[in-house]
């Protein structure tokens, strides 16, 4: 019979969160043959926000709000989304509601995220009108985050909260082992990248809204490296044998640009825990990673500018107040006025040309 890491983990009491995590680490190393992989991988973030919810338990709901801005307990959740939605397609019911459960608090954090980001830019600016404008959205999103917060349980019965969820996961959750498991997560990451190659060939993000644009195709791409980081301890970056020239050449002009390629956030896992890893190809995801930040600078760039034009036609600004404070912002972000939709336009035909997302899921499916 499988035994179920949650169900054996519940029970067990811990000293503090380093020993916790040195003994989960162990029981990945011990067991990895006949418990889930996804089980695993879910219990390490969760441990992660027992540790941050318990300790701040008692503080202010100000001071928690900003420990966890500080701590970026947002990247937290992304992971436990990122986990629940690729195990979504193994268990649909139970998978969903908890993916639905984690993404709530991720948007509320970056909703709050965004307002803050905003009103520092209009205090840089120094424009009164635009302050007040984004302190109210501020405040808001704040408030926002609270009620959501407090909802999930995590806020006030932190232990409790978390001891259910695991129950849940233990009791609820559909798991594989084995190889059975190993290739069902590389066909998820394969197949989302495919369908992605798809999307790009069909200029999908050509769009005039940002949104539904840019910001959409940096969201996809990004969806990739969130996947497989999610899996760490069971990933292992490896060198592409056999790169197509067009993707050679664009690593290495990519490298010589970006010495720091290859240290990027989404680049540095933790050595695997596991005898047989899954492997990644390197330099295809090193170049995701790169137009993911690539796109990122952009993208700030022209939302920040686009969403101060909105709170000006909000405000009621005269067309003199406009033009000061957008010139303002440009000279403060140093850009200059970013077309997002060509910008758009010139990534997806780069991929398509090299076809880095389809070479990335062969390559992957081939590894392993």
């Amino acid at each position: 019979m499988i035994r179920s890491f949650f169900a054996v983990f519940i029970f067990i009491l811990v000293a503090s969160a380093s020993h916790a995590q040195t003994q989960h680490d162990q029981r990945i190393r011990q067991s990895s043959s006949d418990v889930s992989w996804g089980e695993l991988a879910i219990a390490s973030p969760l441990m992660a926000l027992e540790d941050f919810f318990v300790r701040n338990k008692n503080l202010s709901d100000a001071e928690k709000v900003r420990l966890m801005m500080k701590e970026d307990v947002r990247k937290t959740f992304f992971r436990l989304q990122a986990l629940t939605r690729m195990l979504e397609t193994q268990e649909s019911e139970f998978f969903g509601e908890q993916r639905s459960y984690f993404k709530g608090i991720e948007d509320a954090i970056g909703k709050l995220d965004l307002s803050n980001s905003l009103r520092k830019e209009s205090e840089l600016v120094g424009s009164a009108l635009l302050i007040n404008h984004f302190g109210r959205q501020q405040l808001a999103a704040q408030e926002s985050l609270l009620t959501t917060m407090k909802a999930s349980g995590l806020w006030n019965e932190p232990e409790e909260t978390i001891a259910r969820l695991k129950r849940d996961f233990a009791n609820k959750g559909s798991w594989a082992v084995g190889s059975k498991e190993r290739q069902f997560f590389i066909d998820i990451i394969s197949g989302y990248a495919k369908k992605l190659h798809k999307s790009v060939k069909e200029n999908e993000f050509d769009n005039s809204d940002i949104e539904k644009g840019l910001h959409e195709l940096r969201r996809r791409l990004r969806w990739i490296l969130i996947q497989t980081t999610a899996l760490d301890g069971f990933v292992q970056f490896y060198n592409e044998a056999n790169l197509k020239a067009a993707i050679s050449n664009w690593f290495e002009v990519a490298k010589a640009e970006n010495p720091d390629l290859l240290m990027s956030k989404f680049m540095r896992i933790s050595t695997p825990n596991v005898e047989k890893p899954i492997l990644v190809p390197l330099q295809s995801f090193a170049l995701m990673t790169e137009l993911v930040s690539k796109i990122g600078k952009s993208k700030d760039g022209a939302e920040m500018q686009l969403y101060f034009r909105e709170a000006l036609d909000a405000t009621g600004a005269t067309v003199e107040q406009k033009n000061a404070i957008l010139k303002k912002l440009d000279e403060n972000l140093q850009i200059e006025e970013v077309d997002h939709q060509a910008l758009s336009r010139q990534i997806e035909a780069q991929l398509a040309e090299t076809k880095l997302l389809k070479e990335f899921a062969e390559s992957l499916e081939k590894m392993n």
